[in-house]
């Protein structure tokens, strides 16, 4: 009905802010994880109640008895950690997450709610096992691409050849190169538009149509 932007995408000489203008989502990122989740379930190739360790069993003892159901509710008892910079190849979500220990759990797992960035890492490598791409492609494929939302990417390569918000830090520098850590893209790390989100967000609304068609599954 309406889409307007505000704003800047630059502190200095920025462009004007539009609909269709990319930003890192933060922690919205995880709504497309559980969304590519649920096609692999809806296949019949992922259980949301199975140990983890049936798709990943390189994993440590205890991480391996999580289940999905566990990490996408952030209840699988797993600390919490943000880190912003790190490696940027495809190969540095499995090095994380087979990085992970016992002392990654602090909590029972299934009787507590505690927010956890690296569970979603952990739920996003899973996904690429399943799959067999890399977790970027995975979502690109199962929800970003039937939604339509063609400019929506991990990759702040692609973002930048966009209309994008630029990152800056508290003293309104800007960040260059994008600050950027393959290995925790599950936990917010989705580049998109007002636009673009607007389309999945029908899609939702809609039990998974849009424009006349099955895009996700039905709720």
């Amino acid at each position: 009905v309406m889409a307007r932007g505000f704003g800047s995408t630059r502190a200095k000489d920025g462009e004007d802010v539009g609909s269709g203008t990319l930003f890192r989502l933060g922690s919205t990122t995880k709504m497309f994880v559980a969304a590519t989740a649920l096609t692999l379930v809806e296949e019949g190739r992922l259980d949301l109640d199975r140990p983890i360790s049936s798709y990943v069993p390189e994993l440590s003892s205890r991480l391996g008895r999580l289940t999905m159901q566990q990490l996408l509710t952030h209840t699988g008892g797993m600390f919490d950690d943000t880190p912003m910079k790190g490696p940027s190849d495809d190969g540095a979500l499995g090095r994380m997450v087979l990085g992970l220990k016992d002392d990654a759990i602090f909590l029972e797992p299934g009787r507590f709610f505690s927010y956890s960035n690296p569970g979603y890492w952990l739920a996003g490598y899973v996904i690429e096992r399943v799959d067999g791409r890399p977790f970027a492609d995975a979502v690109k494929a199962r929800v970003l691409d039937p939604v339509g939302m063609i400019h929506s990417t991990f990759r702040p390569e692609q973002a930048e050849r966009l209309p994008f918000a630029r990152p800056h830090d508290g003293k309104r520098s800007e960040l260059r190169p994008a600050p950027n850590h393959t290995g925790t893209w599950p936990s917010g790390s989705l580049f998109s538009s007002a636009d673009e989100m607007a389309r999945f967000l029908r899609a939702l609304l809609d039990d998974g149509m849009l424009d006349g068609r099955r895009v996700l599954a039905a709720n």
